[in-house]
């Protein structure tokens, strides 16, 4: 189902797929050096807690495939510090 301000609970923090397909896409290409950004920040602050949790494990599958070298362990550390 597509999730639209009309759709979604009100009261719900929950970012929208587009703003996290974006933020991952990001964050696996620039790392660290985004991370604090002012385009970045509004956005994570958008995720719900299981989002943030979505992202870690897609940080953690990302670093442990080796194809993604801006994806360090300190990109993962900072991300389970702000979730």
């Amino acid at each position: 189902m597509i999730e639209t301000p009309l759709t979604k609970p009100p009261g719900a923090k929950r970012a929208a797929q587009s703003t996290f397909d974006a933020v991952l896409y990001v964050l696996r290409t620039y790392g660290t050096a985004r991370l604090a950004d002012a385009w970045m920040l509004p956005r994570l602050a958008e995720f719900s807690p299981e989002q943030m949790q979505d992202l870690i494990a897609a940080m953690h599958r990302l670093r442990a495939s080796g194809r993604w070298p801006n994806v360090t362990d300190e990109l993962v550390a900072k991300l389970e510090g702000m979730g």
